[in-house]
């Protein structure tokens, strides 16, 4: 929908850049934030904000596809994938597969961008502009997409065959892709069902807005919160007191949400 107001507004060239601006500035700003020294040098890790970016920009390309041929691309693509990161490589003497690669990182690393990529491409098949579709379709292709990741699971773990075919959140496998997307696809139905169709809360999903508003900034923070609660925790510390913690950091992140919110102050790429 931001993408169909553009072009609208700016039209093409501009759009696309600006999209692309967007989601190169979500790779930036998860390079810089995991930029570590070690003894060997300047390193940095693959988070969350270097994935959305990487995957962003992939989606970009195929986004004004009809939702039909795009749903076949990315399935397509899927199917690629999951061969590409079993495929074996000799490093140094040691044979290791592609997905080992990003192993070592968070969310599959530089590799698994691709897996979430083709998650993106085909969400945005599924849900397209939610607005004008049959909200029903979205549940029922949820429904079957949790059925084929979760079946393809044992499937998979049992024949051993092919590489990495079970549910892998750090490899970012076939199944953990197409699982994730039908949790996604079920909860947005859900969602919608009892803010949008039954209308069971009267002031809708405030409790959730302030920090859809300024998510980036917020996710930006949250760190800083979670190092402060190495100060009072430790490996021993009773489990009520870690859900304290969490609690505590969840209040505090919420609350600063609320008062961006009511001075009207937002951050954004």
């Amino acid at each position: 929908m931001s993408l169909e107001r553009s072009l609208e507004k700016d039209g093409s060239v501009r759009t696309y850049v600006k999209f692309i601006r967007r989601y190169a500035t979500l790779l930036g700003f998860g390079t810089l934030g995991s930029l570590y020294i070690t003894p060997y040098g300047i390193n940095f890790g693959w988070g969350v904000l270097q994935a959305i970016g990487l995957a962003g920009i992939l989606t970009v390309f195929f986004i004004k596809i009809p939702k039909s041929y795009r749903f076949i691309i990315g399935y397509i693509l899927l199917e690629v994938y999951q061969f590409v990161i079993g495929i074996t490589v000799n490093i140094d003497g040691t044979l290791i597969t592609i997905s080992d690669l990003g192993f070592n990182d968070g969310h599959g690393g530089f590799i698994g961008c691709f897996g979430y990529g083709v998650m993106m491409i085909l969400s945005t098949a599924i849900g397209d502009d939610f607005r004008e579709i049959d909200k029903l379709e979205i549940l029922i292709i949820g429904i079957i997409f949790i059925v084929l990741g979760t079946s393809l699971h044992f499937i998979w773990v049992s024949l051993g065959f092919p590489a990495y075919g079970g549910l892998s959140k750090l490899r970012v496998t076939h199944s953990y892709i197409l699982l994730t997307i039908g949790l996604a696809a079920v909860t947005f139905w859900a969602m919608w069902y009892v803010y949008d169709f039954q209308r069971l809360t009267k002031n809708k999903s405030y409790f959730l807005q302030p920090q859809g508003k300024n998510a980036l900034f917020l996710y930006i923070i949250q760190p800083i919160f979670l190092g402060l609660s190495i100060l009072y925790l430790n490996r021993d510390a009773h489990v009520a007191l870690v859900f304290l913690s969490g609690f505590i950091n969840i209040a505090a992140i919420w609350g600063i949400s609320v008062l961006m919110d009511k001075r009207k102050f937002y951050i954004i790429i």
